[in-house]
């Protein structure tokens, strides 16, 4: 059973929407009628030892700034401003007292990039290994979230940044290579930035049907926004924006580019879609405000009727994808 054959199991029947909740289940975020006009967004995510990090791997500061920043990006992903968050940690026998504190140095220097205050959480003992789980609280204009299930027919797809940056750092952590051509790739993998302030503006724009970031590998991420929109979507290879450089760091380490922007994960850039009556539009505002992103915006694809994400070539054949991307099994 994978991770999400298990949610869907464990969350059949369950109401998404009641009373003051808004969204429940289902999205980056839960969302909770607020209070003044604003909707309030609750997101919470994991990491394990040995699962998602590797001690040896990483520092406690770069391990703090990242648990803060994964959660941030779902916030980011639903256009939202983050406020709040809570950590429940599990220490291990032995830690040092130090990286302790350097892990939520870390996470506080996330948090004061964005005026986040901490307002709580646990902590405990752990027989394996550390265990680090933080609750990141938002707000959003009622009514300007921007869900999964948004997308129709003939919008276009658009991604932030580039991809695969993060995976490649994740492949050369495993062999080794901390050379100073991978250095920015184990920089992605290991302090990735949450898109707040471009997730902000796409839910301003009044241009964008549906969003989420990616952390699982921009095909599987696409196929949640496929799922919940009741739609297809085609993604161009030859569009997919990567790194100058990316397909020979790629394989210094033996791997293959596209299924690392495929498939690799934990890039939190975000994916969107555009209708294409509004596309001419949003590209020239977009125009104007893009060079205070300090990243890129690319089409990459459309949305179609059907089901289902597929890659294609520049001639429009259909590649064969192995994996759709990260994904837990139990």
């Amino acid at each position: 059973m994978n991770e999400f054959e298990l949610i869907e199991q464990i969350t059949h029947g369950i109401p998404t929407q009641s009373g003051g909740l808004i969204f429940g289940i289902g999205d980056d975020c839960a969302m909770i009628e607020g209070r003044n006009g604003k909707d309030m967004l609750v997101t919470t995510d994991s990491l394990y030892e040995g699962v998602h990090f590797k001690r040896e791997w990483i520092t406690p500061r770069a391990l703090g700034r990242k648990s803060l920043s994964v959660n941030v990006s779902d916030i980011a992903a639903m256009g939202g401003k983050p406020l709040y968050y809570l950590v429940s940690i599990g220490i291990p026998k032995g830690f040092p007292e130090n990286d302790v504190k350097e892990l939520f140095d870390g996470m506080a220097q996330i948090a004061a990039t964005f005026k986040m205050i901490l307002i709580g959480g646990d902590t405990c003992a752990s027989k394996s290994g550390l265990l680090i789980t933080v609750t990141a609280i938002g707000e959003i204009d009622s009514g300007k979230a921007l869900l999964r299930r948004g997308a129709c027919p003939d919008d276009l797809v658009y991604v932030t940044g580039t991809l695969g940056g993060a995976a490649l750092g994740l492949a050369a952590l495993e062999k080794g290579m901390r050379s100073l051509e991978m250095r920015e790739y184990l920089k992605r993998h290991d302090d990735p930035t949450a898109r707040v302030t471009t997730g902000a503006w796409l839910a301003a724009s009044t241009c964008v049907t549906s969003m989420i970031d990616i952390s699982d590998g921009l095909a599987q991420d696409l196929s949640h926004i496929a799922d919940a929109s009741g739609v297809g979507i085609n993604i161009f290879a030859d569009l997919i924006p990567l790194n100058d450089g990316f397909a020979t760091d790629a394989s210094a380490c033996h791997k293959d580019p596209l299924i690392l922007a495929l498939t690799g994960g934990e890039d939190y850039e975000l994916a969107f879609t555009v209708p294409k009556e509004k596309a001419k539009l949003f590209e020239k505002m977009l125009s104007v405000v893009a060079p205070t992103f300090g990243h890129k915006v690319t089409k990459i694809g459309e949305v179609v009727t059907g089901s289902g994400v597929r890659v294609k070539d520049i001639h429009g054949t259909e590649l064969p994808v192995s994996s759709k991307g990260f994904e837990h099994r139990f």
